[in-house]
């Protein structure tokens, strides 16, 4: 276990007891989750003929997937050893149930969007419980910031492989194998990553979690006050994906949107390894509120950018400030919550933070209508202001909470 607050080598984080292993696994389940999307969609659509079905099926599993929260107190109850093997091989099986009606030629379309939605339902927390063990392996900021961010750019990387994965293996064999591979990759990096070392360690060290708790995390001084605020600050974020699609669809160079988003992607890993080099002055309110002045600011010059090449650059200023939040987070719902409790405090903190994502694009889509891009982009700088007066205003509660757990046993 490494408790220095010096900052260490990627190499040396690997070489933790048990790392590679329990994050090589984890990595494969999470490469998993890059590629269901697509290869569902796709697998779906050639079977029903309707991309409205397709449609229906992603988004039941989108909506049986927020009940992350709830699969990570189980988690955290009965340990990740049971449940990650459990969840992991039936929702492996429910993808291989797609692809074996897809080579029925089943065409009923309830039948596709009832078990899309059972997959969502039995997805394991994969990402938060990866972090809940970088949490067990590794004590001390700087260190935990060190990890966090690594393991962040990792998972973006793998996102966006996916799809191109999902592409190549639809042009080799069709749509079908490429769920066959989807669920391959959460089968054996499931069952690889609960009978890791890294896990049996973690489940040993963990304590059960109040079972009497109906509340979990939530219940834990200031837990609440920072998922409100990663719920706030997102929901300004989310306009971007919308936004730089219709700037690039009526500069009439619609392909140019993947470019300025992958500038963005770019800044999010390179901000993420500055931010992750040495524990951060201040506290983490101060934290966050810089750098939501920083997401302020870019989005705003979002709006006024002349042209998509001064946007991608712009937005990549944003993203040097996005995945910073998520490493303060992260590290904070460390600090907040119990040890036997992590893995649902990261799992809260990830689902507020693609919940106001969510709601972000839903509302960025009626902007444009009404507005524009322009007017898109001014309404996230908004939220984002919200967001910023939240942290001020209700930042001390959680800064209070965090000195009264550092004085306290983990």
């Amino acid at each position: 276990m490494h408790n220095s607050d010096e900052v260490v080598p990627y190499r040396a984080l690997l070489r933790l007891p048990g790392a590679m292993r329990a994050f090589a696994a984890s990595s494969l389940c999470r490469l998993s989750y890059s590629t269901v999307g697509l290869a569902q969609l796709y697998v779906i659509e050639r079977a029903t003929g309707s991309f409205g079905v397709a449609g229906l099926a992603s988004a039941a599993f989108g909506v049986c997937a927020l009940s992350a929260p709830l699969k990570s107190r189980l988690v955290d109850r009965y340990g990740q050893r049971r449940l990650i093997a459990v969840l992991g091989a039936a929702y492996g099986a429910s993808l291989l149930a797609l692809a074996v009606l897809a080579i029925a030629d089943v065409r009923n379309g309830v039948i596709y969007v009832t078990v899309a939605g059972l997959a969502g339902l039995l997805a394991p927390p994969l990402g938060p419980a990866m972090r809940a063990v970088w949490a067990t392996l590794s004590e001390g900021v700087a260190t935990r910031q060190r990890v966090y961010s690594f393991d962040l750019a990792v998972e973006d990387t793998l996102f966006t492989v996916g799809p191109l994965v999902v592409g190549g293996l639809v042009v080799l064999h069709g749509p079908t194998l490429a769920v066959v591979v989807t669920a391959g990759l959460m089968l054996v990096g499931s069952q690889s990553l609960a009978r890791s070392p890294a896990v049996k360690a973690h489940d040993e060290r963990a304590p059960t979690w109040q079972r009497g708790s109906r509340s979990g995390p939530l219940r834990s001084p200031g837990f609440a006050v920072l998922v409100g605020i990663v719920l706030v600050l997102s929901s300004g974020c989310g306009v971007v994906d919308v936004a730089v699609a219709a700037r690039a669809l009526r500069a009439g160079t619609p392909a140019a949107a993947g470019y300025v988003l992958a500038a963005l992607a770019l800044g999010s890993v390179i901000g993420g390894q500055l931010w992750a080099r040495r524990a951060r002055a201040g506290t983490i309110s101060t934290q966050l509120a810089v750098l939501s002045v920083v997401l302020i600011v870019s989005l705003a010059g979002a709006a006024e950018a002349p042209d998509l090449a001064v946007l991608a650059v712009v937005l990549a200023v944003f993203g040097a400030a996005l995945t910073p939040v998520l490493i303060v987070a992260y590290v904070a719902a460390d600090r907040l919550v119990p040890r036997a409790g992590r893995t649902e405090a990261s799992t809260w903190v990830n689902t507020a933070f693609n919940a106001g994502n969510a709601l972000g694009l839903a509302v960025a889509g009626l902007a444009v209508d009404r507005d524009g891009p322009t007017g898109s982009f001014f309404l996230g700088t908004a939220v984002a202001v919200i967001a910023l007066i939240v942290i001020v205003t209700l930042g001390r509660r959680l800064d209070r909470s965090l000195s009264h757990q550092a004085s306290s046993p983990d």
